[in-house]
Protein backbone atom coordinates (compact mmCIF):
# COMPACT_ATOMS: atom_id res chain seq x y z
CA UNK A 1 0.00 0.00 0.00
CA UNK A 2 2.65 2.74 -0.96
CA UNK A 3 0.04 5.24 -0.75
CA UNK A 4 0.33 5.37 2.70
CA UNK A 5 3.84 4.95 2.93
CA UNK A 6 5.14 8.93 3.42
CA UNK A 7 8.11 10.51 4.54
CA UNK A 8 8.27 10.11 8.33
CA UNK A 9 5.71 7.06 8.39
CA UNK A 10 7.63 4.85 6.59
CA UNK A 11 9.78 2.91 9.33
CA UNK A 12 6.84 1.33 10.50
CA UNK A 13 6.68 -0.52 7.25
CA UNK A 14 10.19 -1.22 6.90
CA UNK A 15 10.53 -3.14 10.33
CA UNK A 16 7.40 -4.84 9.41
CA UNK A 17 8.88 -6.25 6.64
CA UNK A 18 12.62 -6.95 7.80
CA UNK A 19 11.07 -8.89 10.32
CA UNK A 20 9.60 -11.54 7.95
CA UNK A 21 12.74 -11.53 6.01
CA UNK A 22 15.60 -9.50 7.29
CA UNK A 23 17.34 -10.36 3.85
CA UNK A 24 14.75 -8.43 2.16
CA UNK A 25 16.26 -5.26 0.54
CA UNK A 26 13.54 -2.24 0.85
CA UNK A 27 13.77 0.24 -1.94
CA UNK A 28 12.63 3.98 -2.29
CA UNK A 29 12.35 5.72 -5.75
CA UNK A 30 10.00 7.85 -7.88
CA UNK A 31 9.72 12.07 -7.86
CA UNK A 32 10.17 12.78 -4.53
CA UNK A 33 13.01 10.61 -3.84
CA UNK A 34 15.29 13.53 -2.57
CA UNK A 35 13.40 13.30 0.67
CA UNK A 36 14.45 10.19 1.79
CA UNK A 37 18.31 10.55 0.58
CA UNK A 38 19.48 10.96 4.11
CA UNK A 39 17.36 8.34 5.96
CA UNK A 40 19.32 5.59 6.41
CA UNK A 41 16.40 2.79 6.60
CA UNK A 42 16.03 2.22 2.95
CA UNK A 43 18.66 -0.44 1.36
CA UNK A 44 18.55 1.11 -1.97
CA UNK A 45 17.42 4.53 -3.54
CA UNK A 46 16.67 4.89 -7.05
CA UNK A 47 16.63 8.50 -8.58
CA UNK A 48 14.55 8.94 -11.57
CA UNK A 49 13.93 6.75 -14.58
CA UNK A 50 15.50 3.32 -13.63
CA UNK A 51 15.03 1.03 -16.31
CA UNK A 52 18.72 1.08 -17.18
CA UNK A 53 19.75 1.92 -13.39
CA UNK A 54 17.73 -1.57 -12.47
CA UNK A 55 19.18 -3.98 -14.71
CA UNK A 56 22.68 -3.42 -13.42
CA UNK A 57 21.03 -3.46 -9.48
CA UNK A 58 19.64 -6.92 -10.90
CA UNK A 59 23.15 -7.69 -11.93
CA UNK A 60 24.76 -7.30 -9.13
CA UNK A 61 25.54 -3.38 -9.24
CA UNK A 62 25.36 -2.54 -5.41
CA UNK A 63 25.25 1.48 -4.26
CA UNK A 64 23.05 3.08 -2.10
CA UNK A 65 21.81 6.33 -4.27
CA UNK A 66 21.32 5.30 -7.88
CA UNK A 67 21.83 8.55 -9.27
CA UNK A 68 23.16 8.03 -13.09
CA UNK A 69 20.90 8.19 -16.39
CA UNK A 70 17.99 9.33 -14.06
CA UNK A 71 16.30 9.87 -17.25
CA UNK A 72 16.30 6.54 -18.81
CA UNK A 73 18.77 7.58 -21.80
CA UNK A 74 20.81 4.97 -21.59
CA UNK A 75 21.48 3.22 -24.95
CA UNK A 76 20.12 -0.51 -23.38
CA UNK A 77 16.73 0.70 -23.14
CA UNK A 78 13.96 1.27 -26.26
CA UNK A 79 10.84 2.64 -24.66
CA UNK A 80 8.32 1.46 -27.59
CA UNK A 81 9.41 -1.90 -27.36
CA UNK A 82 8.92 -2.58 -23.62
CA UNK A 83 6.09 -4.46 -22.04
CA UNK A 84 5.30 -4.73 -17.89
CA UNK A 85 4.70 -8.44 -17.24
CA UNK A 86 3.58 -9.76 -13.93
CA UNK A 87 3.84 -12.97 -12.22
CA UNK A 88 2.15 -15.23 -9.66
CA UNK A 89 3.93 -13.73 -6.71
CA UNK A 90 2.93 -10.26 -7.42
CA UNK A 91 -0.47 -11.33 -6.71
CA UNK A 92 -2.71 -9.00 -8.54
CA UNK A 93 -6.51 -9.50 -8.87
CA UNK A 94 -8.71 -8.43 -11.01
CA UNK A 95 -10.51 -5.30 -9.67
CA UNK A 96 -6.28 -4.13 -9.03
CA UNK A 97 -5.76 -0.78 -11.11
CA UNK A 98 -2.28 -1.24 -13.06
CA UNK A 99 -0.36 1.13 -14.32
CA UNK A 100 0.77 1.40 -18.27
CA UNK A 101 2.73 3.80 -20.22
CA UNK A 102 1.95 4.36 -23.63
CA UNK A 103 4.12 7.13 -24.76
CA UNK A 104 6.91 8.59 -23.00
CA UNK A 105 7.15 12.34 -22.28
CA UNK A 106 5.75 15.69 -23.46
CA UNK A 107 5.61 17.75 -26.31
CA UNK A 108 4.99 20.95 -24.36
CA UNK A 109 7.51 22.72 -22.28
CA UNK A 110 5.30 24.77 -19.48
CA UNK A 111 7.59 26.59 -17.68
CA UNK A 112 6.31 25.37 -13.52
CA UNK A 113 6.70 21.60 -14.78
CA UNK A 114 9.74 19.63 -13.20
CA UNK A 115 8.80 15.91 -15.71
CA UNK A 116 11.70 15.12 -17.23
CA UNK A 117 11.00 14.49 -20.54
CA UNK A 118 9.10 17.68 -21.60
CA UNK A 119 9.51 19.13 -24.82
CA UNK A 120 9.77 15.45 -26.06
CA UNK A 121 8.80 14.33 -29.51
CA UNK A 122 6.77 11.34 -27.91
CA UNK A 123 6.17 9.86 -31.63
CA UNK A 124 9.52 8.63 -30.98
CA UNK A 125 8.91 7.34 -27.98
CA UNK A 126 5.57 5.65 -28.30
CA UNK A 127 4.57 1.60 -27.72
CA UNK A 128 4.05 -0.20 -30.78
CA UNK A 129 0.82 -1.39 -31.35
CA UNK A 130 1.99 -5.26 -30.49
CA UNK A 131 3.70 -4.32 -27.73
CA UNK A 132 0.81 -2.52 -26.38
CA UNK A 133 -1.79 -4.99 -27.77
CA UNK A 134 0.25 -8.01 -25.49
CA UNK A 135 0.43 -6.46 -22.13
CA UNK A 136 -3.53 -5.38 -22.10
CA UNK A 137 -4.43 -8.98 -23.14
CA UNK A 138 -1.65 -11.01 -21.08
CA UNK A 139 -3.10 -8.93 -18.08
CA UNK A 140 -6.85 -9.71 -18.68
CA UNK A 141 -6.76 -13.22 -19.96
CA UNK A 142 -3.79 -14.04 -16.73
CA UNK A 143 -5.62 -11.91 -13.97
CA UNK A 144 -9.04 -10.33 -15.34
CA UNK A 145 -7.44 -7.11 -15.39
CA UNK A 146 -9.29 -4.17 -17.02
CA UNK A 147 -8.95 -1.03 -15.40
CA UNK A 148 -5.46 1.54 -15.50
CA UNK A 149 -4.09 4.60 -15.05
CA UNK A 150 -2.49 5.97 -18.21
CA UNK A 151 0.80 7.40 -16.80
CA UNK A 152 1.43 9.66 -19.63
CA UNK A 153 2.74 13.30 -19.35
CA UNK A 154 -0.23 13.94 -22.02
CA UNK A 155 -2.09 11.17 -23.36
CA UNK A 156 -4.17 13.14 -26.16
CA UNK A 157 -0.60 14.92 -27.73
CA UNK A 158 -1.58 13.89 -30.71
CA UNK A 159 -4.70 12.44 -32.32
CA UNK A 160 -3.11 9.61 -34.96
CA UNK A 161 -1.62 8.66 -31.65
CA UNK A 162 -5.57 8.30 -30.29
CA UNK A 163 -6.07 6.52 -33.57
CA UNK A 164 -3.26 3.65 -33.01
CA UNK A 165 -4.07 3.40 -29.51
CA UNK A 166 -7.85 2.71 -30.23
CA UNK A 167 -6.94 -0.09 -32.92
CA UNK A 168 -5.48 -2.26 -30.16
CA UNK A 169 -8.32 -1.71 -27.47
CA UNK A 170 -11.06 -2.70 -30.90
CA UNK A 171 -8.96 -5.10 -31.44
CA UNK A 172 -9.31 -7.31 -27.97
CA UNK A 173 -11.69 -9.31 -26.73
CA UNK A 174 -13.08 -7.41 -23.82
CA UNK A 175 -13.49 -3.47 -23.35
CA UNK A 176 -10.42 -1.57 -20.59
CA UNK A 177 -10.84 1.35 -18.76
CA UNK A 178 -8.49 4.04 -18.36
CA UNK A 179 -7.53 7.10 -16.78
CA UNK A 180 -5.39 9.57 -17.42
CA UNK A 181 -4.14 13.19 -18.01
CA UNK A 182 -5.47 15.37 -21.02
CA UNK A 183 -5.07 18.67 -22.03
CA UNK A 184 -8.97 20.07 -23.28
CA UNK A 185 -7.68 22.85 -24.98
CA UNK A 186 -6.76 20.19 -27.74
CA UNK A 187 -9.91 19.01 -28.05
CA UNK A 188 -10.95 22.32 -29.27
CA UNK A 189 -8.92 22.21 -31.63
CA UNK A 190 -9.54 18.66 -32.63
CA UNK A 191 -12.82 18.01 -31.74
CA UNK A 192 -12.73 14.46 -33.03
CA UNK A 193 -10.02 13.75 -29.84
CA UNK A 194 -13.46 13.62 -27.22
CA UNK A 195 -15.20 10.66 -29.14
CA UNK A 196 -11.87 8.36 -29.65
CA UNK A 197 -10.97 9.02 -25.77
CA UNK A 198 -14.53 7.32 -24.90
CA UNK A 199 -14.33 4.40 -27.58
CA UNK A 200 -10.95 3.34 -26.24
CA UNK A 201 -12.32 3.52 -22.83
CA UNK A 202 -11.33 6.59 -20.90
CA UNK A 203 -13.92 7.00 -17.64
CA UNK A 204 -11.51 9.33 -15.46
CA UNK A 205 -9.33 12.17 -16.84
CA UNK A 206 -7.14 14.58 -14.95
CA UNK A 207 -7.12 18.41 -17.11
CA UNK A 208 -4.29 20.98 -15.71
CA UNK A 209 -6.36 24.27 -16.14
CA UNK A 210 -3.59 25.97 -14.10
CA UNK A 211 -4.62 29.88 -14.96
CA UNK A 212 -7.54 31.68 -15.85
CA UNK A 213 -5.25 34.31 -16.72
CA UNK A 214 -4.39 34.30 -20.67
CA UNK A 215 -1.35 36.74 -20.18
CA UNK A 216 -0.42 33.79 -18.00
CA UNK A 217 -1.16 31.09 -20.04
CA UNK A 218 0.97 32.55 -22.72
CA UNK A 219 3.98 33.29 -20.63
CA UNK A 220 4.00 29.43 -19.41
CA UNK A 221 3.18 27.80 -21.86
CA UNK A 222 -0.30 26.39 -21.04
CA UNK A 223 -2.55 26.31 -23.79
CA UNK A 224 -4.28 28.69 -25.54
CA UNK A 225 -7.19 31.48 -23.52
CA UNK A 226 -9.90 30.67 -21.38
CA UNK A 227 -12.30 30.62 -24.19
CA UNK A 228 -10.72 27.98 -25.73
CA UNK A 229 -10.36 25.91 -23.01
CA UNK A 230 -13.96 26.08 -22.14
CA UNK A 231 -14.75 24.83 -25.72
CA UNK A 232 -12.70 22.28 -25.57
CA UNK A 233 -14.60 21.10 -22.30
CA UNK A 234 -17.92 21.50 -24.11
CA UNK A 235 -16.59 19.19 -27.31
CA UNK A 236 -15.78 16.38 -24.33
CA UNK A 237 -19.02 16.82 -22.70
CA UNK A 238 -21.14 16.73 -26.10
CA UNK A 239 -19.64 13.54 -26.17
CA UNK A 240 -18.91 11.95 -22.62
CA UNK A 241 -21.96 13.41 -20.93
CA UNK A 242 -21.55 12.25 -17.47
CA UNK A 243 -19.47 8.90 -18.03
CA UNK A 244 -16.08 10.41 -17.80
CA UNK A 245 -15.60 11.40 -14.00
CA UNK A 246 -13.51 14.64 -14.72
CA UNK A 247 -10.80 16.32 -12.34
CA UNK A 248 -9.26 19.50 -13.20
CA UNK A 249 -6.57 21.57 -11.41
CA UNK A 250 -5.75 25.07 -11.24
CA UNK A 251 -2.28 26.29 -9.98
CA UNK A 252 -2.34 29.66 -7.63
CA UNK A 253 1.24 32.13 -8.16
CA UNK A 254 2.55 31.51 -11.88
CA UNK A 255 3.74 34.51 -13.45
CA UNK A 256 1.24 37.40 -13.64
CA UNK A 257 -1.46 35.63 -11.46
CA UNK A 258 -4.25 37.46 -10.07
CA UNK A 259 -6.05 36.85 -7.18
CA UNK A 260 -9.34 38.81 -9.07
CA UNK A 261 -8.14 35.26 -11.78
CA UNK A 262 -8.56 33.06 -8.78
CA UNK A 263 -11.74 34.46 -7.73
CA UNK A 264 -12.80 34.69 -11.21
CA UNK A 265 -12.29 30.82 -12.00
CA UNK A 266 -14.36 30.18 -8.98
CA UNK A 267 -17.30 32.08 -9.86
CA UNK A 268 -17.10 30.66 -13.68
CA UNK A 269 -17.12 27.23 -11.46
CA UNK A 270 -19.74 28.05 -9.45
CA UNK A 271 -22.24 29.27 -12.24
CA UNK A 272 -20.91 27.21 -15.57
CA UNK A 273 -17.93 24.88 -14.71
CA UNK A 274 -19.43 22.26 -12.78
CA UNK A 275 -21.51 21.49 -15.49
CA UNK A 276 -18.10 20.36 -17.82
CA UNK A 277 -15.60 19.69 -14.53
CA UNK A 278 -17.32 16.64 -11.79
CA UNK A 279 -14.73 18.27 -9.08
CA UNK A 280 -11.77 21.50 -9.30
CA UNK A 281 -8.66 21.78 -7.05
CA UNK A 282 -6.30 24.87 -6.57
CA UNK A 283 -2.70 24.34 -5.05
CA UNK A 284 -0.23 26.82 -4.78
CA UNK A 285 2.69 26.50 -6.98
CA UNK A 286 5.38 24.57 -5.47
CA UNK A 287 8.87 26.07 -6.77
CA UNK A 288 12.37 24.97 -4.75
CA UNK A 289 16.03 25.31 -4.07
CA UNK A 290 17.06 22.77 -1.80
CA UNK A 291 21.04 22.95 -2.06
CA UNK A 292 22.43 19.84 -2.54
CA UNK A 293 19.11 18.03 -2.45
CA UNK A 294 18.44 19.02 -6.14
CA UNK A 295 21.01 16.56 -7.29
CA UNK A 296 18.12 14.22 -6.76
CA UNK A 297 15.06 15.90 -8.10
CA UNK A 298 13.80 17.57 -11.47
CA UNK A 299 13.93 21.16 -11.53
CA UNK A 300 11.15 23.28 -13.85
CA UNK A 301 12.40 26.64 -15.92
CA UNK A 302 11.00 28.82 -13.25
CA UNK A 303 13.14 26.43 -10.71
CA UNK A 304 16.35 27.26 -12.69
CA UNK A 305 16.35 30.71 -13.93
CA UNK A 306 13.71 32.40 -10.99
CA UNK A 307 14.95 35.90 -12.02
CA UNK A 308 13.80 35.66 -15.61
CA UNK A 309 10.45 35.03 -14.37
CA UNK A 310 10.43 37.38 -11.51
CA UNK A 311 10.90 35.05 -8.35
CA UNK A 312 13.09 34.44 -5.72
CA UNK A 313 13.20 31.44 -4.14
CA UNK A 314 14.15 30.21 -0.62
CA UNK A 315 14.03 26.64 0.18
CA UNK A 316 10.20 25.65 -0.55
CA UNK A 317 8.77 29.66 -0.22
CA UNK A 318 8.97 31.88 -2.76
CA UNK A 319 8.55 35.40 -3.58
CA UNK A 320 6.99 37.73 -6.66
CA UNK A 321 7.79 40.85 -8.24
CA UNK A 322 5.50 41.07 -11.16
CA UNK A 323 2.63 43.19 -12.28
CA UNK A 324 0.39 40.12 -10.45
CA UNK A 325 -0.54 40.82 -6.89
CA UNK A 326 -0.02 37.39 -5.49
CA UNK A 327 3.49 38.09 -4.24
CA UNK A 328 4.45 35.04 -2.06
CA UNK A 329 3.73 31.54 -1.83
CA UNK A 330 2.20 32.17 1.80
CA UNK A 331 -0.26 34.41 -0.25
CA UNK A 332 -0.59 31.87 -2.51
CA UNK A 333 -1.64 29.00 -0.21
CA UNK A 334 -4.43 31.04 1.42
CA UNK A 335 -5.81 31.84 -1.82
CA UNK A 336 -5.54 28.49 -2.44
CA UNK A 337 -7.61 27.21 0.62
CA UNK A 338 -10.20 29.86 0.30
CA UNK A 339 -10.68 28.99 -3.38
CA UNK A 340 -10.98 25.02 -2.25
CA UNK A 341 -13.35 25.42 0.49
CA UNK A 342 -15.00 27.93 -1.85
CA UNK A 343 -15.65 25.25 -4.75
CA UNK A 344 -16.21 22.74 -2.29
CA UNK A 345 -19.98 22.41 -2.75
CA UNK A 346 -19.85 22.06 -6.37
CA UNK A 347 -17.29 18.96 -6.32
CA UNK A 348 -18.83 15.97 -6.55
CA UNK A 349 -17.27 12.91 -5.13
CA UNK A 350 -16.63 9.89 -4.69
CA UNK A 351 -15.79 9.07 -8.62
CA UNK A 352 -18.64 7.62 -10.79
CA UNK A 353 -15.79 5.43 -12.60
CA UNK A 354 -14.34 3.13 -9.60
CA UNK A 355 -13.13 3.46 -5.97
CA UNK A 356 -9.36 3.77 -5.57
CA UNK A 357 -8.92 1.85 -2.63
CA UNK A 358 -11.81 -1.03 -2.89
CA UNK A 359 -9.67 -3.41 -1.85
CA UNK A 360 -7.76 -2.44 1.04
CA UNK A 361 -11.49 -1.07 2.28
CA UNK A 362 -12.89 -4.40 1.59
CA UNK A 363 -10.62 -6.17 3.77
CA UNK A 364 -10.22 -3.57 6.16
CA UNK A 365 -13.90 -1.59 6.87
CA UNK A 366 -14.48 -3.73 9.35
CA UNK A 367 -10.93 -3.71 11.44
CA UNK A 368 -10.92 -1.71 14.42
CA UNK A 369 -7.57 0.28 15.61
CA UNK A 370 -4.88 2.30 13.77
CA UNK A 371 -3.85 2.70 10.72
CA UNK A 372 -0.81 0.42 11.37
CA UNK A 373 -3.12 -2.43 12.29
CA UNK A 374 -5.12 -2.51 9.43
CA UNK A 375 -1.89 -2.34 6.96
CA UNK A 376 -0.68 -5.33 9.12
CA UNK A 377 -3.95 -7.66 9.11
CA UNK A 378 -4.60 -7.01 5.17
CA UNK A 379 -0.48 -8.13 4.61
CA UNK A 380 -1.32 -11.19 7.14
CA UNK A 381 -5.10 -12.21 5.92
CA UNK A 382 -4.48 -10.87 2.33
CA UNK A 383 -1.20 -10.69 0.49
CA UNK A 384 1.03 -12.50 2.33
CA UNK A 385 -1.34 -14.74 2.36
CA UNK A 386 -1.47 -14.83 -1.46
CA UNK A 387 2.11 -14.56 -1.81
CA UNK A 388 3.28 -17.84 0.22
CA UNK A 389 0.46 -19.66 -1.50
CA UNK A 390 1.85 -18.99 -4.98
CA UNK A 391 5.11 -19.79 -3.75
CA UNK A 392 4.66 -23.01 -2.55
CA UNK A 393 2.60 -23.97 -5.76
Amino acid sequence: MSWQIFLGNQNRYIDYVKQVNNRTECIVGGSKVFEYVRDTEWDRIFVGFCENQFVDYLQGKREHIYNYDPRGHGPNHNFANTSVSYEDTDCINSEEILTIEISRGCIFNCAFCSYPHIGQNTKDYTKYQDVLFKELSENYKKWGVYQYYIVDDTFNDYTPKLELVNEVIQSLDYQPYFEAYVRMDLVAKQKHQAQLMYDIGLRRIYYGLETWNNKTSKIVGKGDNKDIKIQGMKNCKQVWADDVYVNAGYVVGLPYDNEQDVLDMVNWYSKEGNNYIDALSFNALLLKDLGDLNNFMFDSAIDRNPNHYNYTIDGLTWTRNDSGDISNSLQAQKIADFANQAVAEHNTFPPKVWKYWSLYDAYCNDIEGSENEKFKYFYDKFYYKQLMEKLDA
